[in-house]
């Protein structure tokens, strides 16, 4: 990821659509916090951190630690800091770093983003099937089968 990037590099382009996430306090100097989920729109994630937007003016510290999830109730997270954080015209842009991520963090993350396009991509075929077809002509469809 790139710390300082050119206002041409930063344009967010909101013609394509973003997955949704979370992030939460996780640390603040130290000590466990137990915050509220406040939602985010996913720019990039790779295995050394992640961009995202958020309508929250967060603070970009080493000593605060979040925790970034998929969906609500997911199980699976992954923590960093925030690097860098400036406005944007949709909302405030963030990098993160990941903490301690590892080999097979790696791994698990990548399954992460993997598994919320594989989401995004089911919704977006059946919301197109279902627009292009008229209401007597319905299917069902055995996406499982």
């Amino acid at each position: 990821m790139v710390a300082a990037e050119s206002k041409e590099q930063r344009y967010v382009n909101r013609s394509q659509p973003r997955m949704k996430g979370f992030i939460q306090l996780a640390t603040l100097k130290g000590q466990n916090v137990n915050s509220k989920l406040a939602p985010i729109e996913l720019l990039s994630m790779d295995r050394y951190g992640i961009r995202f937007i958020s309508q929250l003016k967060l603070p970009v510290s080493q000593d605060v630690v979040w925790r970034f999830q998929y969906q609500e109730n997911d199980p699976i997270a992954a923590e960093g800091i925030l690097t860098n954080g400036y406005s944007g015209a949709y909302g405030n842009e963030y990098e993160a770093r990941w903490l301690d991520v590892g080999k097979a963090g790696s791994s698990l993350l990548e399954s992460i983003l993997l598994n919320g396009q594989l989401h995004y991509i089911l919704f977006q075929a059946l919301q197109s099937y279902v627009c292009q077809e008229s209401p007597a002509k319905l299917h069902t469809i055995d996406l499982f089968g």
